[in-house]
């Protein structure tokens, strides 16, 4: 190989390697593109077919929200042979038990029906009212030898709660309690103090007298009768 031919290939050597490493340096410094982000696509809602928006319906207003209900309920004590003679054996269930009709024909006679208690409320639809009468009395107690007097506090209370409800039907919760002294005669010894009391819940016609409770002893019986108006 002559000088020549040597040096033409040296050179051709060299700009060879130039060209090479030029592309590997272009390769190193291009950046390399980052893939793209993909949005995911909404599916379309199909409505659902029949499907209606719906509609909210307003409550209606109480038609008895501005009423005023009056309450009233009384004891009444009756003979038992005056519950006899009108063919009401007991107190009892059934066709033939007593009711509030018996009791307002027999206080005709005092003789066989009184009224020995009676409270009267007036409230709004749905609340609650309470009444109270009581007084400070003396009675007997002891032997007919050391017999002495003691002071009890006696009286009636009346709470009720009362709501017009369709057709006019009264729904009440009463609880009605009453003390008081019974005196007895030389034979039968002092006076004794007797609680009566009843608690309930009942549907009331307004201005029908309603039998709600009663008690039974030997002799006589005690009613609470309670009747009911809308104003």
């Amino acid at each position: 190989m002559t000088r020549s031919t040597r040096g033409i290939a040296i050179v051709a050597s060299v700009v060879i390697l130039a060209l090479c490493l030029g592309m590997y340096s272009a390769e190193q410094e291009a950046p390399i593109p980052k893939p793209a982000a993909r949005t995911p696509a909404r599916a379309a809602r199909t409505p659902r077919r029949g499907a209606t928006t719906p509609v909210r319906i307003k409550p209606a207003g109480d038609p008895y929200k501005d009423s005023v209900i009056l309450v009233e309920a009384f004891m009444v004590q009756v003979r038992l042979s005056a519950l006899r003679s009108l063919g009401v054996p007991q107190i009892s269930q059934g066709p033939d038990s007593v009711s509030a009709d018996h009791i307002i024909k027999l206080l005709k006679d005092t003789n066989n029906a009184q009224v020995t208690a009676g409270a009267k409320l007036s409230l709004g639809q749905a609340c609650k009212a309470k009444t109270d009468s009581t007084a400070r009395k003396g009675i007997s107690v002891g032997t007919p030898e050391k017999r002495k007097t003691e002071y009890v506090d006696v009286g009636t209370s009346f709470v009720a709660i009362a709501e017009v409800r369709r057709e006019e039907k009264i729904f009440a919760e009463l609880e009605f309690e009453h003390s008081g002294i019974e005196e007895g005669d030389v034979e039968a010894g002092p006076g004794t103090l007797v609680k009566r009391n009843w608690s309930v819940r009942v549907y009331l016609e307004p201005g029908k007298p309603t039998l709600v409770g009663a008690t039974q002893d030997v002799h006589t019986a005690a009613f609470l009768v309670v009747t009911a108006s809308i104003k």
